[in-house]
C-alpha cells in the first residue's frame, strides 16, 4: 500500500503519493485530469481517475471549496510534488560515477591489449574509454540535459551489439566472445533503466544497479585473459615502431594489426640470418619474415625464388612446400604463392609463402600461424600482404627504358631491350648505349646460333644497308668492326651510328624487321648467357 493511500501518475511521467482529499483538491484545481492514472490503496491495477473515484465526490469537494472561499474562510492550497529530476538527481550522479569507473577499465585494456580476449581483439578500447569518460562527466554533475543525451546514445549502442554478434557468428566465433557481448548488452540495458526519467522506487534503482554491475563483471571476467609464456616472450621483442623502410631495395612496410615488427636480434622465432624483417602476431600466435635479394644468381623467374624460399623454410618445418601454386598480390605487385597446412601439437598451422619481383629485386614473404578455419587468419594474412609499399622506381625506370629502346633502336625487340636493361648495372640505358651493348652481345652470341640463322642475319642486314649511301655504309661497317672487336667508340659516334642503323632498318617491311629482331634477340640472349 502506498504511503498516502493513492498513487497518481502526472503528465510528465512522474508519480506521487496523495491521500484522498489531496486527490480531490488536485482534481478541483485542474492538476489532475479525468483520465489521469490512479493506483488505489491495495490495488496493483492502474485506473483512470473517473473510475478509481466517484466524480460526484470530487464535485462536492469543489463546491465546498467554492463555498468556503465565498464565506471568506481560509482554503489551503494543494501540495505540489517536487519534480522527479530534483528528487532523484542522485541517480544521474551515481550513473556518472559508474561510467567513469568503466572508463578506467577500458583504459586498462587499451594499455594492456594482451590481457583482452583474442577473439575480440579488434575492440577500439581507446575510443570506448574516451566515450565512457565523456558520458561520466556529462552525468556526474547531475545535469538533466546530460542524462537525456547519454540515455539516448546508450539505446543505439545496445542495439549495435546484435549485428556485431551476427558478424562474429558468420566469421566462426563462438562461445566466450558471444557471452562477453551479451554481458555488454546487459550493462547498457542497466544504464538505460538507471537513467530513466520516471521516478524509480529503491527496489527498481537497486535492480538497475545490479544489472549494470553484473554486465560489467561479465565483460571483465570473461574478457580478461592470462598472457601465455610465448606471448610474453614475443612481447619482449616487439619493436616500438610499426614501419620499416629500405630505400636500397625500394620498399616500405607499415605493419597493420594484428602484426607487429620484432626487433633485430629477436629469439622468439627461428628465421634465416638474411631475413630483412621479422613480424609476429602477439595475440594469436604466428610469425612472418621477409627475404629480399637483388638479381640473385640462378634465379630467372618468380617461381625460382619461391622454390628457394620454400627450401629455406623446410629446414625448420618439413612439408611446407604445398602442391598447387596460385597468384598473389603483394603491395600491388603480382607474384606467386603456395599454401600448406601442418599439425603442430593438435593445432592446425597454415604455412603461406609468397614470392614476387620488383625490377630485378626478388622478394619472398614466409608466414606461419594457427588457423582454425574461420575468416580471421585469412584476413590477417591479407592485412600483412597489403602492408607493403614499393617505390616502383626500379620497375618504372625499366619499363620506361624498354619502351624508349624498342622505339629508338629498331634492331632490338622489346624482349631484347628488357634483357639489356636487366643485364646492365644501371636502371636505364640511353638508346645509343643499348645499341652499342646489343651489338657487342650479339657478336658474342652469334657463334652459338646455327649457321643458317647467322647467314640469314647477314642477308637481312645487306637488304637494310642498301638504303644507305656508300659513304654511310662504309662508316657503319667500320663502326661495327670496332664494336665487335671491343674497340673504343665515342658517345657522339654511337648516337650517329644508331641513327644510321635505325634509318636502314625502318626501310625493311614488317616481316623482315620482325625477323631480324628475332635473330638478334637470340644472339643477344646467347651473349648474355656466355657473359
Amino acid at each position: 500500500m502506498t504511503r498516502g493511500g493513492y498513487k497518481v501518475r502526472l503528465d510528465d511521467g512522474s508519480e506521487i503519493d496523495l491521500d484522498l482529499q489531496a486527490v480531490k483538491d488536485w482534481r478541483t484545481q485542474g492538476l489532475l485530469k479525468r483520465d489521469s492514472p490512479v493506483l488505489k490503496p491495495g490495488s496493483k491495477r492502474w485506473l483512470p481517475l473517473h473510475q478509481a473515484l466517484e466524480l460526484q465526490d470530487l464535485r462536492s469537494a469543489s463546491q465546498k471549496r467554492v463555498a468556503a472561499q465565498k464565506r471568506g474562510e481560509p482554503v489551503s492550497e494543494p501540495r505540489r510534488p517536487r519534480m522527479t529530476e530534483q528528487r532523484q538527481v542522485w541517480r544521474t550522479i551515481l550513473a556518472g560515477i559508474l561510467f567513469i569507473a568503466l572508463a578506467a577499465g577500458a583504459a586498462f585494456f587499451w594499455r594492456r591489449p594482451e590481457r583482452w580476449l583474442p577473439a575480440l581483439d579488434r575492440a577500439p578500447w581507446l575510443e570506448i574509454a574516451v566515450s565512457l569518460l565523456v558520458a561520466g562527466l556529462l552525468l556526474v554533475r547531475g545535469w538533466e540535459w546530460g542524462r537525456r543525451i547519454v540515455q539516448i546514445l546508450a539505446v543505439p549502442a545496445a542495439f549495435v551489439l546484435f549485428p556485431l554478434a551476427g558478424l562474429l557468428i558468420v566469421e566462426g566465433v563462438r562461445g566466450r566472445a558471444l557471452v562477453v557481448l551479451a554481458a555488454a548488452w546487459l550493462l547498457l540495458s542497466g544504464f538505460i533503466a538507471l537513467l530513466s526519467g520516471s521516478w524509480l522506487s529503491p527496489r527498481q534503482v537497486a535492480g538497475s544497479i545490479l544489472i549494470v554491475l553484473a554486465g560489467a563483471a561479465g565483460v571483465g571476467y570473461l574478457g580478461l585473459v592470462e598472457e601465455s609464456d610465448e606471448q610474453r616472450r614475443v612481447r619482449e621483442f616487439v619493436a616500438s615502431e610499426r614501419s620499416l623502410t629500405d630505400a636500397e631495395l625500394g620498399f616500405s612496410l607499415d605493419a597493420r594489426e594484428p602484426w607487429r615488427l620484432l626487433r633485430a636480434g629477436q629469439t622468439a622465432a627461428t628465421v634465416p640470418p638474411e631475413a630483412r624483417a621479422v613480424l609476429a602476431r602477439p595475440r594469436h600466435g604466428g610469425f612472418a619474415y621477409l627475404l629480399a635479394e637483388s638479381a640473385p644468381r640462378g634465379v630467372v623467374t618468380v617461381d625460382d625464388y619461391l622454390d628457394r624460399a620454400l627450401l629455406e623454410r623446410a629446414k625448420e618445418q618439413p612439408g611446407v612446400g604445398g602442391v598447387e601454386r596460385h597468384d598473389v598480390t603483394i603491395g600491388g605487385i603480382q607474384g606467386r604463392g603456395v599454401t600448406s597446412y601442418v599439425d603442430a601439437g593438435g593445432v592446425r598451422v597454415r604455412n603461406a609463402t609468397a614470392a614476387w619481383r620488383n625490377g630485378w629485386t626478388y622478394y619472398a614473404l614466409v608466414t606461419w600461424f594457427p588457423d582454425d578455419g574461420s575468416p580471421g587468419p585469412r584476413r590477417d594474412l591479407e592485412a600483412l600482404q597489403s602492408s607493403f609499399r614499393f617505390t616502383q622506381t626500379v620497375a618504372r625506370l625499366i619499363e620506361q627504358s624498354v619502351d624508349s629502346l624498342s622505339r629508338e633502336v629498331p634492331l632490338l625487340s622489346r624482349a631484347s631491350a628488357e634483357t639489356l636493361v636487366r643485364a646492365s648495372a644501371a636502371q636505364s640505358l640511353a638508346p645509343e648505349q643499348a645499341f652499342r651493348r646489343g651489338l657487342q652481345l650479339a657478336a658474342a652470341g652469334l657463334p652459338a646460333l646455327p649457321a643458317s640463322e647467322s647467314q640469314e642475319i647477314g642477308a637481312l642486314a645487306d637488304v637494310a644497308y642498301a638504303s644507305l649511301s656508300s659513304r654511310d655504309r662504309t662508316r657503319l661497317a667500320a663502326y661495327l668492326e670496332r664494336v665487335r672487336g671491343e674497340g673504343p667508340t665515342l658517345p657522339q659516334e654511337d648516337r650517329e651510328m644508331a641513327a644510321l642503323m635505325k634509318h636502314a632498318l625502318l626501310q625493311l617491311n614488317a616481316p623482315r624487321l620482325a625477323r631480324i629482331q628475332e635473330l638478334y634477340g637470340k644472339a643477344i640472349a646467347a651473349g648474355v648467357s656466355r657473359g
